[in-house]
This record gives C-alpha cells, sequence and structure tokens, in this order.
C-alpha cells in the first residue's frame, strides 16, 4: 500500500509540474476565477466483448449553485480491438448559458482512440480526441450552426486501489488521477494553440459491478476569446455511472 502511495505522489506530482507552464505563461496576463458545481449520469452498455455503447448527460453551474452555466448530452460507439486498444465516436449536443440565459448551442461530432497500460503496476490509460464543434448564437437567431472549429484533446489517467471489501471484489474505493490538455489548431476561438487544460482528483467507489458514483475535484485553466485574458475554475462533480451488460 505505501508503495502504491509512493508512486502515485510521484504521478501527482508529475501533473502539477504540467500545470506549472500554463500557470507561468498567464503569470502577468489578466485571470478571471469561478466555482463550478457540475452533476453527471453515465452509462455503459456492453453489447458484447468488444462492443460498448456509452452515453451521459450532465448539468452544470458556477457561482455556488447560483447560476447555470451549461448542460450536455453525449453518446458514443467504442470498438476494443485489443484489450489495451479502443476506437471510439460518437456526438455531443450541448447549450452555454450567460446569466442563467440561453447564449449559444453546439453540435459536436468527436472521434478518439484509447489505450490502456499499467503503471508501477497501477491501472492508467491514454485518450487521444479530436472534436468538431458546430456553435450557433441563440442572440443572432441563426438558421444554422455556422461557427465552427476543430478541438484536439489528450488526457493520461491513472487509478489507485485505495480498498476492497473481503469476500466481495465488486465494492472497493478507487483514486482517480487525469491530467487532460486541450488544443485548438486553427485558434479561431481563442487565438492561442493552447485551449485549456484540467487537473482532475478525486475518489469513486463501487457499490456493485454495475453501479458506482465519484466525487472529484477538477483545476480547470482555460484561453478566451480576448487576447491575453485567461479562465480559472474550481470544479466539483458528482458522477452516477452504470454498467450494464447484454
Amino acid at each position: 500500500m505505501l508503495t502504491h502511495l509512493k508512486r502515485t505522489t510521484t504521478l501527482l506530482i508529475l501533473s502539477l509540474l504540467l500545470l506549472s507552464p500554463i500557470k507561468s505563461f498567464a503569470q502577468e496576463k489578466t485571470v478571471f476565477r469561478d466555482n463550478q458545481q457540475w452533476i453527471q449520469y453515465a452509462s455503459d452498455v456492453n453489447l458484447s466483448n468488444k462492443w460498448t455503447i456509452k452515453a451521459d448527460a450532465s448539468m452544470r453551474y458556477r457561482d455556488d449553485f447560483n447560476n447555470k452555466s451549461q448542460y450536455m448530452a453525449r453518446s458514443s460507439v467504442h470498438y476494443r480491438i485489443k484489450n489495451q486498444l479502443t476506437f471510439f465516436g460518437g456526438l455531443a449536443y450541448s447549450g452555454y448559458y450567460e446569466n442563467n440565459k440561453d447564449l449559444f448551442r453546439e453540435i459536436r461530432p468527436f472521434q478518439g482512440i484509447g489505450f490502456n497500460h499499467q503503471v508501477h503496476h497501477l491501472p492508467s490509460n491514454h485518450r487521444f480526441m479530436i472534436e468538431e464543434r458546430f456553435i450557433k448564437s441563440r442572440k443572432k437567431a441563426p438558421t444554422a450552426f455556422k461557427r465552427y472549429h476543430s478541438r484536439l484533446r489528450y488526457r493520461f489517467m491513472v487509478s489507485l486501489p485505495l480498498w476492497a471489501r473481503s469476500g466481495n471484489a465488486a465494492k472497493k474505493l478507487i483514486l482517480r488521477l487525469s491530467n487532460e490538455i486541450f488544443l485548438t489548431p486553427n485558434k479561431t476561438i481563442t487565438q492561442h494553440l493552447f485551449n485549456s487544460n484540467r487537473f482532475l482528483v478525486g475518489p469513486e467507489y463501487q457499490f456493485t459491478s454495475g453501479l458506482k458514483a465519484s466525487l472529484t475535484y477538477t483545476y480547470q485553466f482555460s484561453a478566451t476569446a480576448v487576447r491575453d485574458t485567461f479562465h480559472q475554475s474550481n470544479i466539483y462533480r458528482l458522477k452516477i455511472k452504470q454498467n450494464i451488460s447484454l
């Protein structure tokens, strides 16, 4: 157990170091700060050993639940080539708020690759994604999604087993650590290649093989549409997830 904790502490320090250049980059810039609260439900439907349908829906608030921030519904199909390698593609629909009023909406197709392996005997995952974002403003009430930009994402996640109930392997407690960076190659929204960075940490408890819940903290640092202006958020997320096998 102590060995696992030492290894995870090392991974945590490395993840924090990944954040340091971004914070230094914005040290002399304007930074706006807020807190956000995310509530999410997710499900995995396992059709076979190779095919899985994933779906999730979330509602996001800011300023201690006083203001709506965003809602999202998302679904994707995953195909596992080997135990370590998965390809997936899907679609997300999202709406954004400003002062609790519907500001703009987005349709977001996405594709990606997931790769699982062990880091010092700890389960870890690499995820690469590309998103095609089609956006329309509610203020101008256009008839089509006229704004478009792509976004690249890379996430590294490691899982630390903390506890498992003796005689019942389904009940267990896991600590999740991840760091994800977002890039916008065409710079149409943020005027930077860098879009945002998310560092996540938090426990996940598995009640049964088909039900788990997690409560996580995310430090998010993002570029904005205004040059040299950035946005930092402290995000607290409650997530309920079901796993269904057909």
